[in-house]
């Protein structure tokens, strides 16, 4: 089926003037990436991925590959996988749509097995923890939208060696790709040098030992200034709940910081990355005599969506790390999005 949706694209880019463009060639790239993966045993999950990427020549990329995935098992069990790999694209035909990619890597897999605690009445969990060698292939399609951004569509089988140590499935994404050529510059935007983002989201905190902490909401609220065409520092407020499961209650914890964010493309469709650091403060008691103000950096990606010279629409996430051992403020990973208004 997907093969035939690719055969299925490249033939309407024969026909119609806005895909037989080939994308835009750039130094280098980055796109994110969402889709489905299924192993032998047919159980299906999801899979996220970021990717960057170098433009060798017009017709090959070298590709670094960042992704997690989850297959659900049963209501118990299942897999969670974190792979690194790196390898090349190679764009196909006089179109340069359709492309054929291999990695190699490394793949950690942990299978998680949820039980329930009956000395502390919460469940727990298991994990075993296993690491191989990995090895992806793939075909799939790009597909040239406008400016700095390509439509990803692909399909790929991943596999382990040893065979036993990893896990191997069928995955299927599609994702957008933001590269660095010059696109065509906006001077109502460029002028405007302050902006404010107001939006919201969900975060997920890591589960040391098995404690089952779980995560509820985020809110932010950010200033930033642009110091330059693709630079711009930025100031962020955020409230997150977190449920750490020793306390069977939800810990509210306040984050206040600060740091700079680099654009990789400024278009319709802008990507970033950015780096901060502040301080975590917890807005509920819990219960210990540990100071409730820590410190912490942070680092995301993400990208803007712009709808008009006012006003943008955002994604972005994150990943906290504490300085601390206090297991009231566990690192955690947030995804929160919402609007951007230029001042």
């Amino acid at each position: 089926m997907a093969l035939a949706l690719l055969n299925t694209l490249s033939s309407y880019s024969q026909e119609k003037n806005t895909f037989t463009k080939p994308a835009p060639h750039g130094d280098w790239s980055i796109s994110y990436n969402a889709g489905i993966n299924m192993d032998y045993d047919k159980n299906t999950g999801y899979k996220i991925s970021m990717e960057l990427g170098f433009s060798e020549s017009p017709s090959r990329e070298l590709l670094l590959n960042l992704s997690s995935s989850a297959i659900p098992v049963s209501h118990s069990t299942g897999y969670s996988l974190l792979e690194c790999s790196i390898g090349p694209r190679f764009l196909l035909f006089k179109d340069k749509i359709l492309f054929l990619e291999g990695n190699i890597g490394a793949q950690i897999n942990n299978r998680t097995r949820e039980y329930y605690k009956w000395d502390y009445g919460y469940n727990g969990t298991s994990t075993q923890t296993r690491s191989g060698f990995y090895f992806a292939a793939g075909v799939g399609a790009k597909i040239h939208i406008s400016g700095n951004n390509s439509f990803l569509l692909r399909v790929k089988y991943n596999t382990t060696v040893p065979y036993s140590e990893g896990l191997t499935y069928l995955g299927a994404q599609f994702g957008l790709d933001f590269n660095t050529s010059e696109p065509v510059r906006n001077s109502k935007i460029e002028n405007k040098k302050f902006s404010l983002s107001i939006g919201g989201g969900i975060n997920s905190p890591y589960d040391p030992d098995g404690y089952s902490n779980s995560g509820k909401g985020v809110y932010l609220i950010e200033g930033s200034y642009q110091t330059g065409q693709k630079n711009e520092v930025f100031l962020e407020a955020s409230y997150s709940e977190i449920n750490v499961n020793y306390h069977a209650e939800n810990t509210g914890m306040l984050d206040i910081n600060f740091g700079p964010r680099f654009y990789i493309n400024k278009s319709a469709l802008s990507s970033f990355i950015e780096f901060g650091g502040g301080v975590y403060i917890l807005t509920k008691d819990d219960g210990s005599e540990n100071d409730p103000v820590q410190p912490g950096i942070n680092i995301g990606t993400g990208f803007t969506g712009r709808l008009n010279s006012l006003m943008a629409l955002f994604l972005k996430g994150k990943i906290h790390i504490l300085f601390t051992e206090n297991l009231s403020f566990p690192p955690y990973s947030s995804l929160a999005g919402g609007l951007r208004f230029n001042l």
